[in-house]
């Protein structure tokens, strides 16, 4: 499908029948989607296509090599986790597998 500029089409009090369709041939194209904001939503796309393949496992707190259970929370030995309290499915950066759950 072809989105047409009827406004740039001079006088069209006139159409009908051929000169219809004449018209509709020769009008000038529109994009249907700005060229700039079509090469930008093309760039994220991609950018979005790599980062899924090159795609990194989250390390949940309660797979953690730093988490100690206590309760229904836990608290993290990681420096980083400054003994702070966690829920088994949180995560973070620092996050490390271990060595229970390197097999799975």
């Amino acid at each position: 499908m072809r989105l047409i500029d009827t406004d740039a089409i001079p006088d069209k009090s006139y159409w009908c029948g051929d000169a219809l369709s004449e018209a509709i041939e020769t009008a000038p194209t529109i994009d249907a989607v700005p060229r700039e904001k079509y090469e930008r939503m093309k760039e994220n796309a991609e950018i979005l296509s790599k980062a899924c393949s090159e795609k990194e496992y989250v390390v949940r707190c309660k797979n953690c090599k730093y988490w100690e259970q206590e309760g229904t929370k836990g608290i993290c030995k990681d420096l980083y986790g400054f003994g702070r309290y966690w829920k088994p499915d949180d995560y973070c950066s620092y996050g490390e597998r271990g060595e229970a759950d390197d097999e799975q």
